[in-house]
């Protein structure tokens, strides 16, 4: 063997190939890439075969391809054989490799010799595509055949007045038509496929049971009469048949038929009963025979009637003789009489209303040339005059072409439920007019709380104006006891303010006016504000304040306003109901957020917070009071109540408080919880969600440089009427040198107003202040005087006879003095009256009674710019 692979590889006794070329480039390099090519291309095509014959398992004589590939790859290699040999003359390898191939070669041939008679008698492509095409047709016929038979079982089953159904061996449902679920008491969202033992009580279900294995064992038609419930609820009596369906797959199913006699049945042993009463009555006394037989006659139509309880009846028209068939109920919905006969359908059209004629024909026409189902409801005159409501349905029917041969349907009798729905329609409209007038009376009360608001601020205005001057001693020194008694009128008047207030925030809040202005509240800032209101009420009965705030409490977005009147409220009371030398703690911290436990949260639905607060902020105001009885706790927050209303009261109060209290946490999404015991105190908790939202900034008020030109620093900035603020806006004023500008020509005020007690108070006032005045009572005046005079700034009250204080301001911002500052000083105080004043130019809105502190604050506020002319 080794001598044997020597000489087949043994090239030294020979010279290369490419001798025989002279080794000439250009002959070498054209055999060597013709080899090449031609090896390559050998090579090529066996792999397509293989690929192919992978593919293709199903093709005969799949291996004659893997024969052809060997053969063709030897092929190739002899070629590579003689590129190899160009340098290499290892001739007796090649010249195997040849032998090689001429061995596959020729068995190849020899193969092919003896399968060409099998390959001769394959069918032909086009033999086997008309084989197929044979059998497609005829799938396809028989599947339309199969199509229009379950079109004609469904349309006979669906619109039979017998309830049919199909089941397993079991008693499971395999088909119900809708008779079924109409009759029987089957949920809307029932599908077959479950066993209907479930639908029936435990006292039927062995009936029904038996049956069904009775006609599977004995492979016979089973009648029988069987309970069930009906739609109405009751148990009807129903006379059933119960048949085999044998399948291909050799499985049993049972089919059924039911037809409810509950009615007939009871007609029997209604006519049983009577006839037994009618032989006993024979028996005793002939003489009562005329009455018993009026009484069988009275029997007989109440048996006539129950026939026609369900007010249903079936109908038929067959397209090709134009022939339709009438239920006996249809007769009775149409007021036809049975011995008419069947009616033509000129005569059906004939018994429709009128109006509807026409609607009845295109439906029942579009069925036809559309070959859809249709429902439509129409009113029949009947020949006595009366007008009933039918709702007809129509479905479909095709013979075995494919057309439609028939429509057949139901008709209902609905005019119960028309006549219900027009008192329904008739029910709403009076609820719509209910409506407006609810409205209207909601209208009238804001107009009401409108003017009062009006009537009762004006005369507020003066008298808190004129004691807070007299106070200030702006028109003279007074003595303490002076001031003692002016300080109990501002403090009397303020409590009618605050009344008046109370009043009108709880109307926004029911109204469903009250919007919040939300920003982010500084907590700490919060309670400080809050709790300087009632210092020096509780200085004054020596009540310890106390807070307990943690440092990590920073801000919260919420109302800031509407916040501080809640804590004010709650601080205020807890003051009020504390005895001397008692204490007071306001606390802040954070709980989870538990949804579960809160109201809707109307805060978060408007904003654009993201994602949802995961805790409470709470805000707990625990005194030493008086405590509140258990029994009360639920009066607390109903408005104008109060736990001690008696005439010998001890604490005032309007009872308005908590309310708004309650009602503005609602708003921001929060609950109110108290927490009291009798003699020991009290704890009123706030919660709210802690929603913080950095886009947002924090409201405050801003100083304006004096450099600042009128047309950029035209915003309205939102005043508080308080005295912190109008303290803020003087240091504010002071830290920019208002009071240290040089004092040249004293500042010239318009002021507009009708009231003469307006007038003195806040003329003498502003005069005292070094301020020039001119006056006008209607807008009529004041425009002129705008337009003459060129006042540094006006005041210009809303609610005047002629020319009221929008029409003015209008008229003034037209004329193209959009330079002077305006304040509205008005007693209106409404949902969106501060809006109206501000759309209509005005710089400034301060509602009436105004402290002249801050009047006169928001006017060096609005005349800083002009440093040459304040006082």
């Amino acid at each position: 063997m080794p001598n044997f692979l020597q000489v087949l590889f043994n090239s030294r006794a020979f010279i290369p190939h490419g001798h025989c070329y002279l080794w000439k480039p250009g002959l070498v390099g054209l055999h060597l890439i013709a080899d090449s090519l031609i090896a390559l291309a050998y090579f090529s095509i066996p792999l397509t075969l293989l690929y192919f014959v992978h593919k293709r398992r199903d093709i005969p004589f799949n291996w004659v391809f893997l024969l052809f590939s060997a053969f063709i790859i030897s092929c190739g290699t002899t070629h590579l054989f003689e590129i190899w040999t160009l340098w290499y003359p290892t001739y007796w390898l090649s010249g195997l490799s040849k032998a090689i191939t001429a061995l596959v070669s020729l068995y190849t041939a020899i193969t092919l010799v003896s399968l060409m008679p099998q390959a001769l008698v394959l069918p032909g492509l086009a033999v086997i595509n008309q084989t197929l095409e044979a059998e497609i047709a005829e799938r396809r016929k028989t599947e339309t055949a199969l199509r229009e038979s379950e079109a004609r079982f469904q349309a006979f089953m669906n619109n039979s007045p017998t309830a049919s159904w199909i089941t397993d061996e079991m008693g499971q449902l395999v088909y119900i038509s809708q008779t079924y679920s109409q009759v029987f008491q089957i949920p809307a969202d029932y599908v077959p496929q479950k066993t209907d033992v479930t639908l029936y009580a435990t006292e039927l279900r062995q009936q029904y049971l038996q049956n069904i294995q009775q006609v599977v064992q004995t492979r016979e038609v089973v009648q029988a009469i069987e309970l069930a419930p009906t739609r109405d609820g009751t148990i009807g009596q129903f006379l059933v048949y119960k048949f085999p369906i044998e399948t291909l797959a050799g499985q049993c199913l049972v089919g059924g038929v039911a037809i409810d006699i509950t009615d007939r049945i009871r007609a029997e042993q209604a006519l049983s009963q009577l006839n037994q009463e009618l032989e006993a009555r024979i028996e005793q006394r002939t003489l009562a025979l005329q009455e018993s037989q009026a009484q069988f006659r009275k029997n007989a139509a109440h048996l006539a009637a129950a026939q026609r309880i369900a007010h249903l009846g079936s109908w038929e028209l067959d397209l090709q003789i134009q022939e339709i068939i009438w239920s006996e109920e249809v007769f009775h919905l149409f007021g036809r009489d049975l011995a008419a006969g069947n009616p033509t359908f000129a005569e059906v059209q004939q018994s429709i209303h009128p109006a509807d004629r026409s609607y009845y024909e295109q439906s029942v026409q579009q069925a036809i040339a559309t070959k859809q189902s249709y429902e439509i409801e129409f009113r029949v005159d009947h020949p006595d005059g009366a007008l009933r409501y039918l709702q007809g349905r129509g479905e479909p029917v095709f013979g075995a072409d494919g057309q439609l041969v028939r429509l057949v349907g139901t008709i209902l009798d609905i005019t119960e439920r028309k006549q219900t729905e027009a008192q329904f329609r008739q029910t709403n409209e009076q609820l719509a007019q209910i409506n407006v007038e609810l409205a209207r009376a909601t209208r009238l009360k804001d107009e009401f709380l409108a003017n009062m608001s009006h009537e009762l601020r004006t005369p507020l205005n003066a008298i808190l104006g004129l004691s807070e001057g007299l106070q200030d001693q702006v028109f003279g020194p007074l003595n303490v006891r002076q001031i003692k008694a002016l300080g109990t009128i501002e403090r009397s008047g303020r409590h009618l303010l605050e009344l008046i207030n109370d009043i009108l925030d709880l109307s926004k809040i029911e109204s469903g006016k009250l919007e919040l202005h939300l920003s982010e509240v500084s907590i700490r800032g919060l309670c400080d504000a809050s709790l300087s209101f009632v210092k020096e009420m509780a200085l004054k009965k020596n009540i310890q304040i106390s807070t307990q705030i943690p440092a990590h409490l920073n801000v919260i977005q919420a109302d800031d306003r509407r916040l501080r009147q809640v804590l004010i409220n709650l601080l205020s009371n807890a003051v009020k109901f504390t005895p001397v030398s008692g204490s007071v703690r306001l606390e802040a911290y954070l709980e989870p957020f538990r949804s579960i436990d809160h109201p809707p949260i109307s805060l978060f639905s408007r904003s654009s917070l993201s994602p949802p607060p995961t805790y409470y902020l709470c805000f707990s105001v625990i005194d030493t009071g008086i405590g509140i009885a258990p029994d009360n706790i639920d009066k607390l927050f109903q408005t104008f109540v109060q736990i001690d209303s008696s005439l010998s009261r001890q604490y005032s109060g309007t009872g308005l408080g908590l309310a708004l209290v309650r009602q503005i946490i609602t708003l921001h999404g929060g609950t109110v919880a108290v927490n009291s015991e009798l003699g020991q105190g009290s704890c009123f908790t706030v919660r709210i969600p802690y929603a913080v939202k950095e886009a947002v900034p924090t409201q405050h008020l801003t100083p304006i440089a004096a450099s600042t030109p009128l047309s950029e620093r035209n915003t309205v900035s939102r005043l508080e009427e308080s005295t912190p603020v109008a303290e803020q806006l003087t240091r504010e004023l002071d830290n920019f040198g208002a009071n240290s500008l040089p004092q040249l020509v004293p500042p010239l005020i318009l002021l507009v107003e009708d009231n003469k007690a307006n007038i003195d108070t806040i003329s003498g006032y502003l005069e005292s202040r070094g301020y020039r005045l001119i006056l006008a009572t209607n807008g009529q005046q004041a425009v002129a005087l705008a337009q003459t005079q060129c006042p540094d700034l006006i005041l210009m009250d809303i609610q005047m006879p002629g020319m009221d204080g929008l029409a003015a301001i209008q008229q003034i911002r037209a004329n193209g003095q959009t330079q002077i500052p305006i304040i509205a000083l008005t007693a209106l105080a409404m949902a969106g009256d501060r809006e109206k004043c501000l759309a209509a130019g005005a710089t400034e809105y301060l509602t009436k009674p105004i402290q002249l502190k801050q009047l006169t604050v928001t006017i060096q506020h609005l005349l800083l710019p002009r440093s040459g002319t304040l006082p």
